[in-house]
């Protein structure tokens, strides 16, 4: 597979650029050239999220995330900007997205192991398991293990932006 070359204008835009960052209107301009990315990449992300997420709030973090690596990137490492920046867009996403949650890292952490016990139950009965199976499978007795399902279950939430009615 050929590696395609960068459109000269692209290049001169970059040499520009880093020749004065305080330059807006050319940063502006780079923003709009690899605008795309932002938008494949929040699109992939949010793909895999519950509904209540926003794509709109994932495409301006990942704006952020290209501005930052506009800023940063180094054109003499010889490193194709794509390359570089998507780790950057996507790392700007996911620092939104653990902003925007309120259930905490235990709390995840609980309920992802509690689903794994779950699918782990399943897969031997072939069919859903009941808690006792569930608690089995976690090495708990009932008591623990109704702790920790009532710790892993925080409330639910409800999408502020979803249009429930016509009239919203």
């Amino acid at each position: 597979m050929a590696v395609k070359a960068i459109d000269p204008k692209v290049q001169q835009l970059w040499i520009d650029f880093k020749q004065d960052q305080t330059d807006q209107h050319l940063r502006n301009r780079l923003i709009e050239q690899y605008y795309q990315l932002v938008k494949y990449n929040a699109e992939r992300v949010w793909a895999k999220l519950p509904e209540g997420v926003d794509l709109n709030d994932l495409i301006s973090a990942g704006v952020f995330g290209l501005m930052d690596a506009i800023e940063a990137f180094d054109l003499s490492r010889g490193v194709k900007f794509e390359t570089y920046c998507v780790p950057r867009i996507r790392g700007a996403m996911l620092d939104e997205l653990r902003m925007m949650d309120w259930v905490p890292r235990l709390v995840r952490s609980k309920a992802s192991k509690l689903e794994a016990a779950r699918k782990r139950a399943q897969s031997k009965s072939g069919r859903p398991p009941t808690d006792k199976e569930i608690a089995k499978e976690m090495q708990l007795n009932a008591g623990e293990f109704h702790k920790l399902k009532t710790e892993a279950n925080p409330v639910i939430t409800v999408s502020l932006n979803k249009k429930w009615y016509e009239t919203d």
